[in-house]
C-alpha cells in the first residue's frame, strides 16, 4: 500500500497544530512498528514500560470492533485505536473517502502523539501486517 494518504493527512494536521512549543525538551521519540502477530508475541514477554500504542485495524462489517482490535489493557495504559481501511491512495474515492475524511481522527491522533511525547514516552505502532498503516505513523 502507498502510505502517502495517511502521511499527507497526518503531516497536514501535525503541522497545523504544531508550533512545536508545549514546553518540551528535545528528546528523540523512539517509534517501533509491529504487525498483529509480532505485537502479540511482544505482549507475551516484557512489554516496554515507557511506551504508548497507536493501533490501526481494519473495520470489518462482519465483526465487532472488540474482535478486530488488539487488546492492550493489561500491558499498556496509553493506547490510541484507529479503525481505518487499508487502501491505496489512488482508490480513496472508490471507498467514499477524500484526503480530509480518510483519517478523521488526525487531530486527535496528533494530540495523542504530542501528549505522550510530553510524557517522555516512546510509541509502538501496530497494524495487521506492520507495513502500511503503522509504517505511516
Amino acid at each position: 500500500m502507498d502510505n502517502s494518504a495517511i502521511m499527507f493527512v497526518i503531516r497536514k494536521h501535525v503541522s497545523a497544530t504544531s508550533g512545536c512549543g508545549f514546553g518540551m525538551e528535545e528528546k528523540k521519540m523512539k517509534v517501533e512498528i509491529y504487525s498483529r502477530e509480532a505485537i502479540k508475541e511482544l505482549m507475551k514477554g516484557e512489554f516496554p514500560k515507557n511506551a504508548a500504542v497507536i493501533s490501526f485495524c481494519s473495520p470489518r462489517k462482519t465483526r465487532r470492533a472488540e474482535e478486530v482490535r488488539v487488546y492492550f489493557g493489561s500491558v499498556c495504559d496509553r493506547v490510541f485505536n484507529i479503525l481505518i481501511p487499508d487502501i491505496d491512495i489512488e482508490i480513496l474515492g472508490d471507498y467514499g473517502y477524500t484526503y480530509e475524511t480518510y483519517l478523521a481522527e488526525a487531530d486527535e491522533l496528533a494530540k495523542f502523539i504530542y501528549e505522550v511525547r510530553a510524557e517522555g514516552r516512546d510509541i509502538i505502532c501496530q497494524c495487521d501486517f506492520g507495513q502500511s498503516r503503522s509504517a505511516a505513523c
